[in-house]
C-alpha cells in the first residue's frame, strides 16, 4: 500500500504527462508564445493558443493600417469555414485603445492582444503590416508572409 501523501504527487506528475508538448515545449514557437500572459485586449481574459489546430495564424498589425484590418475580415472567414486553423490577432504599438478600436473595426472572430516587448523580440520584430507567422500543429514556424493575403490564397497555402 502507498502512503496517503503521495497521492497528490501522482495526480500532478500525471498531469504533466498529460500536457500537450507542443505548446509546453519551451523551443516551439506556441510553447514559447504561451508562456507570456496572454491576455485578450477587448475583455483581458487569459487564454492560451491551442496545439490541437492544424494552423496557427499570428497576424501582426498596427492601428490605421487599412490592409491589416483587411487581412483580419479575411481571416474572419477562414476561421468560419475552418475550424482546424485558429488565428491570433497581435497588435503592435504602445497605445491599447487605439489597437482596440482599430482592430474592432474588423470584428474579428478570434483573440487579439497586445504585443510586449518580449513577443515583438521572439517574433524577430516584424518590419511592416500585416505580417503573418505560419505555424503548424506541432507548433513550429513554417513560414512568414508580408503584406496582405485574401482568404482564396490561404486556402492554396495552407491545403484547406
Amino acid at each position: 500500500m502507498k502512503p496517503c501523501w503521495l497521492y497528490p504527487l501522482l495526480i500532478l506528475a500525471s498531469a504533466f504527462a498529460l500536457a500537450d508538448p507542443s505548446t509546453t515545449n519551451p523551443s516551439s514557437l506556441l510553447g514559447q508564445i504561451n508562456q507570456h500572459n496572454l491576455r485578450n485586449i477587448y475583455n483581458g481574459e487569459p487564454f492560451q493558443l491551442s496545439a490541437e489546430k492544424d494552423w496557427t495564424l499570428i497576424t501582426v498589425f498596427e492601428d490605421q493600417c487599412n490592409w491589416c484590418l483587411k487581412q483580419m475580415k479575411s481571416f474572419n472567414s477562414i476561421v468560419a469555414r475552418h475550424p482546424n486553423v485558429q488565428v491570433l490577432g497581435a497588435g503592435k504599438g504602445d497605445d491599447r485603445f487605439k489597437l482596440m478600436r482599430w482592430s474592432a473595426k474588423a470584428n474579428p472572430s478570434f483573440k487579439v492582444i497586445q504585443l510586449n516587448q518580449h513577443l515583438l523580440e521572439l517574433l524577430g520584430n516584424p518590419p511592416a503590416t500585416p505580417f503573418t507567422f505560419i505555424v503548424d500543429s506541432q507548433g513550429q514556424l513554417v513560414a512568414s508572409v508580408r503584406g496582405y493575403y485574401d482568404q482564396f490564397k490561404w486556402g492554396l497555402w495552407l491545403k484547406l
